[in-house]
């Protein structure tokens, strides 16, 4: 009886090490990079003095704003299960969304084409 319960004791030991699976749960900051970029009118872009929203400019052209961030996931390992991201943003004004884009590639000197994809992406989120 006595082996029974050492071996009963031993294989349970020892399938919790052969079988255990290692959780890290930590926290991430990523760093950002981004550029605001200003919708003057139907064809025409520069780069924004605001995040987002809307703003009317002297001559009463309501311009829109957009802006895209790109993160670097190098801090995370490619092997890494992601179960929750928190998104923390702040948006000084009132009446607008937030909508939560996958850009795929974006281009620091074709702002048109920037837009289309910020607008087009795949919605991760929008609040």
């Amino acid at each position: 009886m006595k082996k029974l319960i050492v071996l009963f004791s031993l294989f349970t030991f020892l399938s919790g090490d052969i079988f255990a699976q290692l959780w890290v749960y930590r926290s991430t900051n990523l760093s950002t990079a981004g550029e605001q970029i200003e919708k003057v009118d139907n064809n025409n872009f520069s780069y924004g003095f605001y995040a987002i929203g809307k703003g009317t400019d002297t001559t009463h052209q309501v311009n829109v704003y957009r802006t895209y961030f790109e993160l670097s996931l190098n801090s995370i390992p490619t092997n890494a299960t992601i179960d929750t991201v928190v998104v923390n943003y702040f948006n000084g004004g009132s009446g607008y969304t937030l909508k939560l884009t996958q850009v795929a590639t974006v281009s620091p000197s074709d702002l048109a084409a920037n837009w289309a994809a910020i607008g087009n992406g795949n919605s991760l989120l929008q609040a």
